[in-house]
């Protein structure tokens, strides 16, 4: 299975769980933002380069959510 055969069952289960429409918005638009980069690969192919890469686009996000621009 590809990895991105994974998200909407995964959204789907937190729908079941209850979490509220924003929070649900919310792993929307990580998945979309984050995890897209290895969405195409299969599980069997994920290596540590990929973990690499989810981690870096997911700083964007932070620790609370999205980090204001430095600069």
């Amino acid at each position: 299975m590809k990895v991105k055969d994974f998200f909407e069952p995964f959204v789907e289960h937190k729908i079941k769980e209850g979490c509220a429409p924003h929070t649900i918005k919310e792993y929307r638009r990580f998945i979309k933002e984050t995890l897209y980069c290895i969405g195409e690969k299969r599980v069997r192919e994920l290596r540590m380069t990929d973990r690499a890469e989810v981690m870096q686009l997911g700083r964007q996000h932070g620790y609370f959510g999205q980090k204001p621009e430095e600069g």
